[in-house]
């Protein structure tokens, strides 16, 4: 093997392994606001890919486990990429339970069937182990849980009749790939890519009753947990991404959003929470927010022909609506970044463009981003003018021809509620119990 094989052989196999030790790492004790890999109240799938044409092409399938004995209730919800939310349902866990949501064929109208012990006293649907609780959600009746399909498209109430049909699929399957959808009297909400994938990200709450409500309706979320969510930090989970095609698969750990009733992170009014900018900017979703500043690991052609998407979920600051197709995007798209930065290992730097990830969630070429074979791209997801918006990133990385997949997560620089408050001087009210970022750590690096 030639040197620079061998070199090209060595640091792929150093990422392999830092990448598994920071799978595996444990952690003593979960901490709000830091992102960790602690069980949580919400669990974020940060994008998916589901080719609607292709049996063969890009499918994503998410596990759901409860860390708990206690029986837990689960709302989903599904969002375009520009972060419209499409619909929701509802799913049920006995104590350390597992639950399997195939979006290939959640597009097909096909979800879980799983029930609570009022709606399957004979324990076939969600038989209860010798270990785990198993109750009744009496708001889950009705033909709720277990569903024949999925739930219909309006929010606020629960429906009468949960029967899927062909025109629900349709319209599910047209929103999420930028077609005009009956779900919207004709409008979009997702961008048109013009190839039959269905794009977006989910969201996974634990609530306290069956609910049609989207994470932003009244009534979702209330002050001191009075709403439908509540504040159990039990969920973990992974994703595993398949393409038959290329022979590949990508399985990476979902995002946990933890929850507290007082924590500063995620109860001081003007401190960014997550779901804060779909519910009028308050705390009462009680669940931190995500980082601003990530880097990732980049690796682009060489001896072993690599090739890096980075897999970026960007909060767009406000509720997003539906829109008139065929025109330009909604505000607030294309959204702007404040910095985003290549490195390679002798720490030459070259800066990106501003508006290279402009949705709410995607998946960006690396070349995009980095001119070097290996490296490190660091993300401001925060907007162009300076406005702190939180987000996600991951790297997943190819080996082409040789059918190596690894999906590595990015590594936290800085929180939102940090960037917010990050050299004030004098600090804000607000900011006077939020914890700084790292020591030497900071927001911009370029002059």
């Amino acid at each position: 093997m030639s040197k620079s094989a061998l070199i090209g052989c060595t640091r792929w196999l150093a990422a392999c392994f830092a990448a598994m030790a920071f799978l595996w790492s444990p952690s003593t004790r979960a901490v709000v606001g830091t992102v960790d890999g602690a069980p949580a109240a919400t669990l974020l799938l940060p994008y998916f890919e589901t080719d609607l044409g292709d049996p063969n092409g890009t499918q994503t399938t998410v596990r759901i486990s409860n860390a708990s004995a206690t029986a837990m209730l689960l709302h989903s919800t599904l969002y375009t990429d520009l972060g419209v939310p499409t619909l929701q349902f509802d799913t049920y866990l006995v104590g350390y339970d597992s639950v399997d949501i195939d979006l290939r064929l959640l597009f097909k109208g096909i979800v879980p069937q799983t029930a609570s012990a009022g709606q399957d006293p004979t324990d076939l649907i969600s038989p209860q182990g010798p270990l785990s609780q198993d109750i009744n959600f009496a708001s889950c009746s009705g033909g709720v849980l277990p569903p024949p399909g999925l739930p219909p498209t309006s929010s606020g109430v629960l429906p009468a009749n949960t029967t899927w049909d062909v025109g629900t699929v349709a319209a599910i399957r047209a929103a999420h790939t930028g077609q005009a959808s009956t779900l919207w009297s004709g409008q979009c909400g997702a961008v048109a890519h013009g190839d039959n994938i269905a794009r977006g990200y989910m969201t996974i709450d634990t609530v306290n009753n069956c609910t049609m409500r989207y994470p932003s309706d009244p009534g979702y979320f209330a002050p001191g947990f009075s709403g439908d969510a509540t504040m159990q930090n039990v969920l973990y989970g992974t994703s595993t991404t398949i393409n038959r095609n290329f022979q590949t698969v990508y399985t990476e750990n979902l995002v946990p959003v933890e929850a507290s009733f007082n924590d500063p992170t995620t109860s001081t009014p003007g401190i960014q929470t997550f779901y804060g900018s779909q519910i009028g900017n308050t705390p009462d979703d009680g669940r931190e927010a995500l980082g601003t500043v990530w880097t990732a690991r980049s690796m682009e052609g060489a001896v072993f022909n690599f090739q890096t998407k980075f897999v970026v979920w960007r909060d767009p600051g406000q509720a997003v609506s539906p829109f008139a197709c065929g025109g330009a995007l909604p505000p607030p798209f294309p959204l702007t970044t404040r910095e985003v930065v290549a490195f390679d290992e002798e720490e030459n730097l070259t800066p990106a463009a501003n508006n290279l990830i402009p949705y709410a969630t995607q998946l960006v070429d690396g070349e995009a981003l980095s001119p070097y074979t290996f490296g490190i791209v660091r993300f401001d997801l925060g907007l162009a003018d300076g406005t702190v918006r939180q987000g996600y990133v991951s790297s997943r990385i190819l080996r082409l021809g040789a059918r190596n997949a690894t999906a590595f997560p990015g590594s936290l620089l800085m929180t939102a509620p940090q960037a917010q408050c990050f050299g004030a001087n004098p600090q804000p009210a607000m900011c006077a119990n939020i914890p700084p970022a790292s020591y030497g750590v900071v927001r911009d690096i370029l002059p």
